[in-house]
C-alpha cells in the first residue's frame, strides 16, 4: 500500500513502512504506485525545519530532457501530533526553486479559496542537470517544517508524476489512463490517485499536462528490497537448517544499492554486505552461529533511500 495515498476529503497515513518478519516476501509493502522513494524524518523542535537531501543520478534516472517535474510529499505519524509542511526545495547551489508549487487538494476547494491554506501538502518541482555536463549526479535538498509548534516523526515520499500506472517509467500508456480519467475526483470510482499528477484530489488538465512533460522519464529506484534462503544452500531447507556455517540469501532491490545482512542473534558475527547489480539482483553468503540465527536486512540505495527489515530464523546445527 502507499502510505501517501488519501481517503476522499481528508489526507490519511494508512501505512508505515516497516519490516516483515517473514520470507520469500518483500521487506517492505508493495503497490507504493509511483511514489519511488521512502525516506524518515524527525522534527524535535516547536516550528523546526529539517532538510532531506537527495540525489538524481543519470544511471538510475533517465531523463530525455534534461529536466524531470519531480513529486514530493510528506505525511506525518499517526501517533505524534506533528503538521508537516514542505516549504522549499533548493538546488546544489543552495538556490530555491521558485517554481516548486503546492497544488489544492479537494474536489470541492475553489481556487480562490488557497489563501485559506486548502492545499496537499504534495509539491512538484522541477529537478534539472548541471549545464555543463547533463550526466552527472545532482542533489537537490527539500525543507520540512512543522507548523502549529508541533513536533514528531514524519515520512517524505518521492514519486513520479505522470507515471499513472505506477510502472517506474511515465509512457504513452500513462497517458491513455490520464485522458480516460479526466473530470474525475477522489471517491470516483474510477479516479487513481497516482493518474493524479499533482495528488489535488482531480483529474484535470494539469496532471496531463504533467504527463505529458514527463514523457520518457524512468527510474529505477524502488521503495523495495526482496531477501530470500537459497534452499539450495542448506541441508534441511522445509526446517531451514544447515549442518555447516554457512547460508546464502539471494533478493532483488534498487540496483546498485548496498545491502548489509546482520546477525542479530550473534552480536560477535561480522556484518556481510553485498552490491545489488545493474538489474537489481544480489546475493550474499553469510556466516552462521550455533543455534538461531535472526538476520536483519539493510538496503541503502543511490538515492539515499534506506530500508531495514527481519527476515525469519536460519537453524545451524552441526
Amino acid at each position: 500500500m502507499n502510505p501517501f495515498k488519501r481517503a476522499p476529503r481528508r489526507r490519511q497515513l494508512q501505512v508505515q513502512p516497516g519490516a516483515e518478519a517473514l520470507e520469500t516476501r518483500k521487506l517492505l509493502t508493495g503497490g507504493a504506485g509511483n511514489t519511488f522513494a521512502i525516506i524518515p524524518g524527525t522534527i524535535d523542535q516547536p516550528n523546526g525545519t529539517v532538510s532531506v537531501s537527495f540525489t538524481l543520478d543519470q544511471a538510475h534516472f533517465t531523463r530525455p530532457k534534461g529536466k524531470v517535474a519531480l513529486g514530493i510529499d510528506v505525511v506525518a505519524d499517526p501517533s505524534g501530533t506533528l503538521k508537516p509542511l514542505i516549504t522549499s526545495v533548493t538546488n546544489p547551489h543552495g538556490e530555491i526553486v521558485p517554481q516548486t508549487i503546492h497544488a489544492i487538494y479537494d474536489p470541492h476547494v475553489k481556487h480562490r479559496q488557497v489563501a485559506n491554506g486548502r492545499t496537499t501538502s504534495a509539491v512538484i518541482s522541477p529537478i534539472g542537470s548541471f549545464p555543463g555536463d547533463t550526466t552527472a549526479p545532482v542533489t537537490y535538498t527539500v525543507q520540512v517544517q512543522s507548523t502549529a509548534k508541533t513536533t514528531g516523526k514524519f515520512l517524505l515520499g518521492f514519486y513520479l508524476p505522470g507515471d499513472a500506472n505506477g510502472d517506474g517509467v511515465v509512457d504513452k500508456a500513462d497517458l491513455q489512463i490520464v485522458r480516460a480519467q479526466l473530470g474525475a475526483k477522489a471517491g470516483d470510482k474510477r479516479y487513481s490517485f497516482d493518474a493524479d499528477a499533482n495528488r489535488d484530489g482531480r483529474i484535470t488538465r494539469a496532471d496531463l499536462a504533467y504527463t505529458q512533460q514527463n514523457q520518457g522519464v524512468k527510474t529505477t529506484i524502488s521503495p523495495v528490497i526482496a531477501a530470500n534462503l537459497d534452499t539450495t544452500s542448506v541441508s534441511n531447507p522445509a526446517a531451514r537448517t544447515n549442518n555447516v556455517p554457512t547460508a546464502r540469501f539471494t533478493g532483488t532491490a534498487t540496483p546498485d544499492a548496498v545491502i548489509t545482512y546482520s546477525n542479530s542473534s550473534d552480536p560477535t558475527q561480522t556484518t556481510t554486505t553485498t552490491t545489488a547489480d545493474a538489474s537489481g539482483n544480489y546475493t550474499v553468503v553469510t556466516p552462521l552461529a550455533q543455534g538461531e540465527n535472526v538476520f536483519q536486512v539493510a538496503s541503502v540505495d543511490v538515492f539515499g533511500q534506506t530500508i531495514k527489515g527481519a527476515i525469519a530464523p536460519v537453524q545451524y546445527r552441526p
